[in-house]
């Protein structure tokens, strides 16, 4: 909390006149166009927040200011604060950290801002005073200086003050401690004029407690967080410590939340969680918080060995990939961290703030027994910067940026992956090709978007528009009306067959998903998990006008699995399978894998497989029909090779020459692999393959040079 002190402490005779020499400290306050700012108060605060007294604190009628009364001031480390009078229109500044050794000038620009004003009152009516507004600027994260009186109600609940122009700020309204109301909280409020604002602060309840160690001591200065269950939307709740008894109280509105209490590192205590404790009186919630194990080390730069400050260190358990809770998670200006957990087995991702233009990375399976040293070296990255806007126009905040590998579908660890509230974002990644995501809240109904072959191989600007949507959503359940979970939805645009993307699109524990797609007709496909042994189900021609429920009742089916692979019997992967019957039936394993297998649970009867490779393979698509399915059965199916183009040395079988030929040479003579046809391969008639084609090949693609034969 940013609140400016009464200067009732005036330096004494005696100090003044101390061995340590005295300074003067003077300037100009100008606003943004230069002109000079009367009557702008000025304040000095020493290392403790505490306010240093000086007899004459504001400007002059052309800006300017000396403090130097009674006896100068002595050498060290001030923050400085420069408050113009409210009519001005100019919002505050606060400098900290500014070092005086001797008589110097610090002159200061104030910014143009704009008033923020109304009344806080309770649900019946009656104005609230000394409500503490809160100020946070969403883009730093920071506390924007707001001096006191002006950003506590008076006694009618009245509240007026001047923010700098053009920001995105988060509002909280703190009531008094021991008040029985909710704090309110407004986020992503874009300030480009004057604003009225008023305020109504429901009654909440007491929630309060004890938090101890496993030998019933308490637990001091532990930090309470009350999420709701529903959302995981932290709620604000101020002067939320335990005090030196290890007690509590915070005041909360009716719900059910999860509840955190973090302990101080030194205390060496496992953080403690509560989860779906319902609310809808004064409570009381007590912890026993549990000894852990310290893991530590540092985070340097691969580069140089330097130290890497501010890194954020985030845990997940191997088997649950769910998130620990680790209080102080982040590395000091050495490098250093140190926090505490319980034994186990984790994966550890190092985070570096973005504009390092370093890379996250992960440490995979850390097993922790005892006290444990795990350092991190962070490669330089590359930067992917830019925008998501709302078609039409408008920032997007919260979508969530993600990476994952192209070629192996790995996910890729990012720092600050969310937009802010006007939709920027940066993330940092090391080079390579991956597919890059982009997944709005579900709530704001805007449909995902996925670019799945990018090339970060240089800093980049990528800037997104999303299209408006609609959801579709439901409860997937058996005959017995057990829930299922991990049933995936897919949609796909008619009439191409192209399938949308619909991250996050699986049925939860409670049998229940959501997914956000554009407006149109499309196929829907409801695919269970293979070991479930329920059959999924199709529709087709789904008019989506509108946000749409479909609730599924799925029963168990037969498992038709199978090989696909070539005249030689090798396999081949990536091949999609369709099985169409009355209507289409989704496959779990509907796309072969390196052994080129496949599988799926189907409603027993009669069905035409549909076997598609991709496009850039070299074998032709296949359809069979009239295939029977009443028990569980398996099958291999043959692909057939694409006609050939005719041309020599054409191994990609496109019709052309290209660089992708000369890889492809270079596979079939040092690896035997691919399309190795003596007809196409043999460049130089010897009845067989040597690096001599590989030569014949490249003079080919990249100087156009004939063939001998």
């Amino acid at each position: 909390m940013f609140r400016r002190l009464v200067l009732t402490f005036v330096w004494t005779f005696g100090l003044a006149a101390g061995v340590q020499a005295q300074f003067t400290l003077s300037g100009k306050i100008t606003d943004p166009a230069g002109a000079g700012i009367a009557n702008v108060d000025v304040d000095l605060f020493d290392f403790n927040g505490n306010p240093v007294g000086i007899l004459t604190d504001k400007t002059d009628a052309l800006g300017n200011y000396n403090l130097n009364q009674p006896f100068g001031l002595p050498a060290g480390t001030y923050d400085i604060a420069f408050k113009p009078p409210t009519a001005s229109g100019l919002a505050p500044v606060y400098n900290a950290g500014y070092i005086l050794s001797g008589n110097q000038v610090f002159n200061d620009t104030v910014p143009f801002g704009f008033t923020l004003s109304g009344f806080v009152r309770d649900t019946a009516g009656a104005g609230q005073p000394d409500i503490d507004l809160n100020v946070t600027d969403e883009l730093s994260g920071l506390l924007v200086y707001t001096p006191n009186p002006t950003d506590n109600t008076d006694l009618s609940g009245f509240y007026s003050l001047v923010l700098p122009a053009n920001g995105v700020y988060t509002l909280t309204y703190r009531p008094i401690a021991g008040q029985k109301l909710v704090v309110a909280e407004f986020k992503g409020v874009i300030f480009n004029s004057n604003q009225t604002r008023d305020v109504t602060l429901p009654s909440g309840f007491f929630v309060s407690g004890r938090v101890q160690d496993n030998q019933g001591q308490p637990v001091q200065d532990a930090d309470l967080d009350f999420d709701l269950s529903s959302t995981k939307q932290r709620v604000p709740t101020p002067n939320d410590n335990t005090d030196n008894n290890g007690d509590y109280v915070v005041v909360v509105g009716a719900g059910t939340y999860n509840i955190t209490v973090e302990p101080l590192v030194d205390d060496k205590l496992v953080a403690g969680e509560k989860f779906s404790v319902p609310i809808t009186k004064d409570t009381v919630v007590d912890f026993t918080l549990q000894p852990g194990l310290y893991l530590s080390g540092f985070v340097r730069r691969t580069i140089d060995n330097a130290g890497v400050a501010n890194t954020d260190i985030d845990l997940h358990d191997t088997l649950t990939n769910v998130k620990l809770t680790t209080p102080f998670d982040f590395t000091d200006g050495t490098g250093f961290y140190q926090i505490v957990v319980p034994a186990g087995a984790y994966h550890v991702t190092f985070q570096p703030p973005v504009v390092t233009g370093l890379a996250p990375v992960e440490s995979l399976r850390v097993l922790v027994t005892a006290d444990r040293t795990l350092n991190a070296s962070v490669p330089t990255g590359f930067t992917l910067s830019g925008s998501v806007q709302r078609s039409g126009g408008g920032g997007l905040g919260n979508v969530n940026i993600k990476f994952s590998n192209s070629a192996t579908g790995a996910k890729v660890p990012l720092a600050n992956h969310f937009t802010n509230a006007l939709g920027n974002y940066a993330v940092v990644a090391v080079p390579g090709t991956f597919s890059v995501e982009f997944e709005p809240p579900k709530a704001i109904r805007r449909a995902a978007q996925e670019f799945p072959n990018f090339s970060l191989n240089s800093n980049k600007t990528l800037n997104v528009t999303l299209d408006s949507g609609w959801a579709v959503s439901g409860l997937i359940k058996d005959s017995l009306n057990n829930t299922i979970a991990e049933v995936d939805f897919d949609a796909f645009a008619v009439p191409s067959g192209s399938e949308l993307y619909t991250p996050s699109d699986n049925t939860d524990s409670a049998g229940y998903y959501e997914a956000v797609v554009p407006a149109g007709t499309l196929d829907l496909a409801y695919t269970p998990p293979l070991a479930s042994r329920f059959a999924g189900v199709s529709f087709a021609g789904v008019s989506i006008i509108n946000d749409t429920a479909i609730n599924l009742t799925l029963r168990h089916g037969v498992e038709l699995s199978g090989t696909v692979r070539d005249s030689s019997a090798n396999p081949i992967s990536g091949v999609r399978v369709r099985a169409f019957g009355s209507p289409e039936a989704p496959l779990a394993k509907g796309t072969s894998d390196p052994a080129g297998n496949f599988a799926g649970i189907m409603v027993p009867g009669t069905y035409s497989l549909h076997f598609v490779p991709a496009p850039t393979s070299l074998f032709d698509s296949l359809v069979v029909g009239g295939i029977q399915v009443r028990v569980d059965s398996t099958i291999v199916v043959t692909l057939p090779r694409k006609p050939s183009s005719g041309i020599k040395g054409d191994l990609s079988n496109d019709g052309r020459l290209t660089p992708t030929d000369v890889v492809l040479m270079l596979n079939c003579v040092f690896l035997g692999l691919g399309n190795c046809s003596l007809l196409v391969a043999d460049l130089n008639c010897s009845g067989g393959l040597s690096p001599a084609d590989v030569v014949l090949i490249l003079n080919l693609v990249f100087l156009g040079a004939g063939l001998a034969c």
